[in-house]
């Protein structure tokens, strides 16, 4: 359930951010900024659980890579491309998929302790 909420809250900050580079908001800078930053809080707090679950999983930092990886090149796929066409979502669901794979396979050779 956090993988989804980062996607999607992922993608408003990163609309937000877009908004604010190119000086054109859907309503009002205010509003914007204020959706922008209550995404922004719903991130952190999501990536904060997911990350101290995976900690306790392995110490492995590839899901650090592909979150920043990925988050990198949807912002850098949201300046280049025209604001009709995007990619963002595309790219954070991805990213999502590929990492609860990858953390499910994890999950599946922990050997049970104690059972």
């Amino acid at each position: 359930m956090t993988g989804l909420m980062i996607v999607m809250s992922g993608t408003m900050v990163l609309f937000f951010l877009r908004a604010l580079l190119a000086g054109i908001y859907l309503i009002n800078f205010s509003v914007d900024a204020i959706v922008g930053v209550i995404g922004l809080v719903i991130l952190v707090t999501n990536l904060q659980v997911k990350y101290r679950m995976i900690h306790s999983c392995t110490k492995s930092r590839d899901f650090l890579y592909m979150d920043v990886s990925s988050f990198l090149l949807s912002f850098l796929l949201k300046l280049m491309l025209p604001p009709n066409l995007d990619f963002t979502l595309v790219v954070l669901l991805v990213a999502y998929f590929v990492e609860k794979n990858k953390f499910s396979k994890i999950l599946y050779s922990i050997p049970n302790e104690g059972r």
